[in-house]
């Protein structure tokens, strides 16, 4: 069905069946996830809110994962957002929570060195500097690696400057 670009209409019961039969196939959860969204048809949001299910699950059988809760987060953030029509009243709604679990998984044991930095810059394109400061700072606080710790630092040095620049030529006018 994916190759022949096909609706698939019952990959999401076959999906679930699998994960009833083994919930520890940590890969079904993001490759079903995946397969639901990017099936080569085009992209609605109940797509991705059945994705979010099977990501959901995902996040319960193995709550100290950070893959998982990123892409649920990404999701929420980025893909339904932009999937869904502009007058969506839980755009909002998604967005809140999509930054909120990025935050989350960004500060898991084993998360690559780049990914707390990366929400920073999610967090400020979203408008959030003051959040994505704090993120930074508890990111930082629990970084096991120096590279980790030095890319924190240089974000943190380069998004507090940008508030103190701001703070400036707001006493200016």
């Amino acid at each position: 069905q994916l190759h022949a670009r096909l609706p698939t209409k019952w990959l999401a019961r076959y999906l679930h069946a699998a994960i009833d039969l083994d919930p520890q196939f940590r890969r079904l959860y993001l490759a079903g996830a995946a397969m639901l969204v990017y099936s080569g048809q085009r992209i609605v949001p109940d797509m991705i809110l059945a994705a979010n299910t099977v990501l959901e699950r995902g996040r319960r059988a193995f709550p100290f994962d950070w893959e998982i809760p990123f892409h649920l987060g990404f999701n929420l953030l980025y893909e339904l957002p932009s999937d869904a029509s502009p007058d969506d009243s839980r755009i909002p709604g998604w967005r809140q929570q999509g930054v909120e679990i990025l935050r989350q998984a960004a500060l898991f044991e084993g998360v690559p060195y780049f990914i707390p930095s990366l929400v920073a810059r999610m967090l400020t394109k979203q408008g959030s500097q003051d959040l994505a400061v704090r993120h930074l700072e508890q990111a930082y606080a629990v970084a096991t690696s120096e590279e980790a710790r030095t890319q924190i630092r240089y974000k943190l040095a380069e998004l507090r400057g940008r508030q103190v620049a701001e703070d400036l030529a707001e006493k200016q006018r």
